[in-house]
């Protein structure tokens, strides 16, 4: 299988290309940095360029595209947000219509909005694929104009292309462009050097989904055709309390200075997100 990866070179997107790599696939990485594997093809290319998309699409079978502008850089210039976000994933989707190409395409928990009632603290239900979304910031948007499009181009184009949403991600590479999202990298990092790190809202829940998990759904997702459903979700399967993760680091690096005292909302967001994602949908169409 020949696969194009749009955000190759990112936090997620190098898990991805790993996992592609291991199952034996040939990977080509489209990105405005090269990749950290040496045994792929690599398009320096901005997702924006419309020629340049069409070209690399051409030479592939399946796209990952995983290109974004991420908050909070989306809420500092929602202009370039919506052309990278947005007109880059129209260019994509441009680019396989009429074709037998498949599409695999990044969305948001960020496209829902702010959680509430039993979707929210203490009680977390599980968030279905056909919640409500009402985005609460500029990513949101984009993520949500994203997914709408997608479904026009799936139903009015017959473009084979699946979206999906994420849970709260963490692993390595998610540095300071990610904002206030890369607390719990940095409470990682700090456990393991040994560095002095006092964190709130110990007592917040989340749905926490590990790099190489997130790779290996989007890749089985990959390899579907015309799935039975637009969007899935990829989460942990459940929540996990901010200061029991804290216990895990503590047992990990004893001689850690990570201290974590109680209270919600440790990333302070002003209509909190904070859920847990429903993923029997993605169980049951591709395991």
């Amino acid at each position: 299988m020949r696969v194009l990866v749009t955000g190759g070179s990112g936090a997620i997107g190098s898990f991805v290309v790993e996992e592609l790599v291991n199952r034996g696939e040939e990977v080509t990485v489209f990105d405005i940095d090269p990749p950290v594997q040496n045994e792929v093809y690599f398009i320096k290319g901005d997702i924006t360029d419309q020629e340049g998309v069409l070209d690399a699409v051409s030479k592939v079978e399946v796209v990952i595209h995983l290109a974004a502008i991420l908050p909070p850089a989306c809420e500092q210039d929602p202009h370039r947000a919506e052309k990278v976000n947005v007109g880059g994933t129209l260019n994509i989707l441009d680019a396989v219509e009429g074709t037998e190409k498949r599409v695999v395409c990044l969305s948001s928990k960020g496209a829902l909005g702010s959680m509430a009632g039993q979707y929210a603290h203490p009680r977390y239900e599980p968030v279905s694929e056909s919640h409500y979304k009402n985005p609460v910031n500029v990513y949101g948007t984009t993520k949500m104009s994203v997914e709408q499009y997608c479904q026009a181009y799936s139903s009015n184009k017959d473009v084979d292309v699946s979206v999906v949403r994420l849970a709260s991600t963490w692993g390595p590479g998610k540095g300071p462009r990610h904002g206030e999202l890369d607390l719990i990298s940095r409470m990682i990092e700090g456990a393991a050097n040994g560095e002095k790190i006092h964190v709130s809202g110990g007592d917040q829940k989340n749905d926490l989904v590990y790099y190489a998990d997130i790779a290996q759904g989007l890749v089985r997702l990959a390899r579907g055709r015309f799935l039975p459903h637009l969007v899935y979700h990829i989460g942990s399967g459940g929540v996990v309390k901010l200061s029991d993760f804290g216990d895990v680091l503590a047992n990990l690096f004893p001689d850690s200075l990570l201290t974590i005292e109680g209270g919600l909302n440790y990333f302070e967001q002003v209509q909190p997100t904070y859920c847990q994602l429903d993923i029997s949908r993605a169980r049951q169409d591709v395991g």
